[in-house]
């Protein structure tokens, strides 16, 4: 079989792996073991997915199997969570912004703004995904004492309503929202980010 790590051909030794699910459950030890996560795997040609999983690991391997993968560390996750925390630093005071933008015509300029919060969100569930595969560095991250699946049941609705919101052009809502619900929830995240970064 051939691997590829970030795109580059790596040597590999097999030991009594005789699957697909087999290899790749002892190359994800080695991964925690290092400190890193694996962010996307391709098993000759066929990206890895929630729907093709099972079948693409019972797949035995043999000299013609390629697998690439993208590999993350730690140390990346963390800058990408400093990254993210500076930005929803600057998200947060925007997003204020809004019901003066909805009220003065500046709508593309709000719409702006919440397509950046939209980013950020999806971009933290990302980094939570593999946060969570490591739980040696990454299991004492809380958001002000509640662990991150409770901080996203609790403000995913209030997404949903601000969606809703926009659905039916209702700027009020849109502004109070952004204003007195979300923002302060994301000066939350930022800071919690920052005190775990040290």
């Amino acid at each position: 079989m051939e691997l590829f790590i970030g795109g580059q051909k790596a040597d590999v030794t097999l030991e009594n792996e005789k699957t697909v699910g087999d290899f790749l459950s002892s190359f994800e030890n080695q991964m925690t073991e290092n400190n890193c996560v694996s962010t996307k795997i391709v098993v000759d040609g066929e990206v890895l997915t929630e729907e093709n999983i099972e079948s693409v690991l019972q797949n035995q391997l043999s000299e013609n199997t390629k697998i690439e993968v993208d590999v993350t560390s730690s140390a990346e996750i963390k800058e990408g969570l400093k990254n993210l925390a500076d930005f929803l630093e600057s998200l947060k005071t925007r997003l204020c912004e809004i019901p003066v933008d909805l009220q003065t015509g500046k709508d593309a300029k709000a719409n702006e703004a919440i397509l950046h919060l939209t980013s950020a969100i999806e971009n933290f569930c990302t980094l939570n995904i593999f946060m969570n595969l490591l739980p040696n560095v990454f299991g004492e991250f809380k958001i002000e004492n509640s662990n991150v699946e409770d901080f996203l049941k609790d403000f995913m609705p209030i997404l949903t309503d601000f969606q809703d919101a926009q659905k039916n052009a209702d700027s009020v809502l849109i502004g109070d929202l952004a204003e007195y619900e979300i923002s302060p929830r994301l000066e939350t995240l930022s800071k919690s980010i920052k005190e775990f970064l040290g």
